[in-house]
């Protein structure tokens, strides 16, 4: 800038200098849009079925470039950079002997600055029928600084809400029925998600067109028929169910 304004008296040269600041400008403003943003990445990779740490696990980038390994706990710590502009894209690849390799895809906001982030991996043995997973920390973590601290204090969001999972999953075994009850809570569940709601008298509506009790529903609706469900605000209704 201290160049640009001592040559603005230069009349005589005013159109190459012009040229020359624009050019440079250009330059400038491409040099900073062409700084990579540096990721940080912290957390844990674990077995997918026990929610156990996996050590010695490599996390590759899309390139099979290594960015770091899991110690004893499951832990990692690694960073890397990204595409310059736009929305944040990148792959990471989990690899662990007698495990399956793990994919993961991420796409995230345009980050005008280095975002840090805890980033949990589950992987699947190679004859274990469970699927891999991967699921941020529910701490707010930006510009703090990632530790194993940090890290286990999130998991236990991951543990306790694979608990349930399991739970509802044991229960869901075998029948087909939609309402369910899961430590004194009351549940509505599809073949792929879930909805806590408040009672078995609160009114469901039924693909638009009749309105139930929660309590009937086992005795209306099977499970596998559910194609959608979702909280509503209607005057007869909480809850709207799609079979069609």
């Amino acid at each position: 800038m201290k160049s640009i304004t001592s040559l603005k008296n230069g009349i005589s040269y005013a159109v190459p200098l012009i040229f020359l600041i624009s050019f440079f400008s250009f330059k400038n403003r491409n040099s900073t849009n062409n700084t990579a943003r540096n990721i940080h990445l912290a957390g844990l990779v674990v077995d997918a079925s026990t929610l156990e740490p996996v050590s010695s696990a490599k996390i590759y980038s899309s390139d099979e470039k290594l960015l770091g390994k899991t110690n004893d706990e499951g832990y990692y710590n690694i960073n890397f950079q990204a595409n310059n502009e736009g929305q944040i894209e990148f792959v990471l690849k989990i690899k662990k002997n007698n495990y399956k390799p793990f994919t993961d895809k991420e796409k995230w906001g345009n980050f005008h600055h280095n975002p840090n982030f805890i980033l949990y991996f589950g992987i699947s043995k190679v004859n274990d029928e469970v699927n891999g997973f991967s699921t941020f920390s529910n701490e707010a973590i930006q510009n703090k600084e990632l530790n194993y601290q940090m890290v286990i204090k999130g998991f236990e969001s991951i543990k306790s809400k694979k608990a349930f999972e399991d739970e509802l999953t044991d229960l869901k075994t075998g029948n087909e029925n939609v309402l369910f009850k899961l430590s004194n809570d009351l549940y509505i569940a599809s073949n792929t998600g879930w909805i806590k709601i408040g009672s078995d008298t609160d009114h469901i509506s039924l693909n638009n067109t009749k309105v139930v009790e929660a309590k009937e529903l086992n005795s209306l609706v099977k499970r596998s028929e559910i194609k959608g469900m979702t909280p509503v605000e209607l005057k007869n209704a909480k809850f709207l169910i799609y079979t069609k």
